[in-house]
């Protein structure tokens, strides 16, 4: 975290940071300020489905499943549809189950 820390410092502009610094936050229990930085992340790059995909990953590990569907929804449409990865993806696995997670995965499997 402090690498994270020390880059936003530097490029605080760089929604990559927020992304991927996240994570850890959430791993680390700070669950608020994981959400915050992945909001914070999406403020700076809203249509990068990057940026996006990975605030669903967190927001799925913060067990924040309507969230999480809502912002992989939304990489979805900006352009991220490997039906695969997001199948296998270990952030999901609290969603596999959920209804509207299997209804997305199949939307964008090819036939």
């Amino acid at each position: 975290m402090d690498l994270i820390n020390k880059y936003l410092e530097i490029n605080p502009n760089e929604a990559r940071g927020y992304s991927l610094g996240a994570s850890p936050l959430a791993r680390l229990g700070q669950r608020e300020l994981s959400k915050k930085w992945s909001e914070q992340a999406i403020a700076l790059a809203p249509n990068d489905p990057v940026i996006l995909y990975n605030a669903a990953c967190n927001l799925a590990q913060l067990g924040e499943h309507d969230s999480a569907l809502d912002r992989l929804e939304r990489s979805i449409a900006a352009g991220v549809a490997v039906s695969d990865w997001i199948k296998h993806d270990p952030d999901f696995e609290s969603l596999r189950d959920h209804p509207r997670f299997q209804a997305i995965v199949k939307r964008i499997t090819p036939s």
